[in-house]
């Protein structure tokens, strides 16, 4: 994931908002879910997946929704100018 952030040294949690399993049971919103407490400086490039329970899986994450899950990208140690930018990318396989 590459950010550029105008505000310097931050925190960045990345997690998936609540969704819905195949089976329709309620899957809780979870903010750090797939990494937590990232330091993030002004600009660079960072690899997600470090919390232990996406070690334990491999450095994946497995989502098993009915319409599928939004991934949320959370700064809590600084306010997000408007030029600021985070992109990245998801590899998945539809099974």
């Amino acid at each position: 994931m590459y950010h550029n952030l105008t505000t310097g040294t931050v925190d960045l949690d990345v997690g998936w908002a609540a969704h819905t399993d195949f089976d329709g049971a309620d899957v809780v919103a979870d903010e750090d879910g797939l990494d937590d407490n990232i330091d993030c400086e002004t600009a660079g490039v960072i690899r997600l997946g470090t919390v232990a329970a996406v070690l334990a899986e491999g450095q994946s994450k497995v989502f098993e929704s009915q319409e599928g899950v939004i991934i949320t990208a959370t700064i809590k140690t600084a306010v997000i100018a408007a030029d600021d930018s985070l992109r990245g990318y998801i590899a998945y396989i539809l099974d």
